[in-house]
């Protein structure tokens, strides 16, 4: 219960430090590398802590070890049922976890059949494109999708490349890995909004310059927004990173 309760408020702050900090500057690569360990990050100090006993705390478990030995049987009503509490958070653990999972993998199915039906062809270093009506613009490992409006559209292009060649995809499978396992905590979710957000980021600053970003903002505010959401796909014409998009775009680069 302990460690359940520690890991919960020190992902909530880590993730405080991240919105309210780290998420308003520029070094994008610096925060994806910290996003994709944030999760893992309270449980590596937890167990670094537990390697390092000292002679006290030596001491306080042979104590403790003795007291438990000598009150188990005075106290065997309240250990059974504490035994039963723990059963049963175990259980709503893996129901949890169980939910997730299939949700996970329901969406990764989905995602694979949208693939499936979209007819591609190679492009450059194993890249596929695709050209259709699909008003889905988006790139899924070396799978690039764009809607045939924006065929002509040289950033749309040149912004999903970015995607693929920096393997974007793989951070969003390791964040539904997460959200199996922390799926009890509303942090984990934030997060992975959060690094598909920073993934627009990325793409945005490589693909355009100083002297052009007035324009790929503009091209942003005309692109067509009667587009549904897929999962685990990095998409280029999402509506709610609009906005956040184009704050970021018409920020001055600062000195970290």
């Amino acid at each position: 219960m302990n460690f359940i309760l520690y890991y919960c408020i020190a992902l909530t702050a880590l993730w405080s430090i991240y919105k309210f900090l780290l998420s308003r500057t520029s070094q994008f690569n610096l925060n994806r590398g910290f996003l994709l360990i944030l999760p893992i990050i309270p449980i590596l100090i937890y167990f670094i802590g537990t390697i390092i006993p000292t002679s006290e705390v030596i001491s306080d478990n042979i104590v403790g070890q003795t007291i438990q030995e000598v009150t188990i049987g005075a106290h065997q009503q309240s250990l059974i049922a504490s035994f039963s509490f723990w059963d049963l958070i175990t259980l709503i653990y893996l129901l949890g976890a169980g939910v997730f999972t299939i949700i996970t993998i329901t969406q990764l199915i989905k995602t694979y059949k949208h693939i499936k039906n979209i007819n591609f062809e190679k492009y450059q270093e194993g890249v596929k494109i695709s050209y259709s009506s699909d008003k889905n613009t988006f790139s899924f490992f070396n799978h690039i999708h764009i809607c045939e409006d924006l065929k002509d559209n040289e950033s749309v292009l040149a912004h999903e490349l970015i995607h693929t060649k920096q393997k974007h995809s793989l951070d969003i499978i390791l964040y539904g890995i997460y959200k199996v396992i922390f799926w009890f905590h509303p942090v984990i979710h934030l997060l992975n909004n959060e690094i598909k957000l920073l993934h627009e980021y990325i793409a945005d600053d490589k693909v355009s310059s100083d002297s052009s970003k007035v324009n790929y903002a503009n091209k942003l505010l005309n692109i067509y927004f009667g587009t549904g959401s897929i999962q685990f796909i990095n998409q280029f014409n999402n509506q709610k990173f609009i906005k956040m998009r184009l704050k970021m775009l018409s920020k001055k680069e600062k000195k970290s």
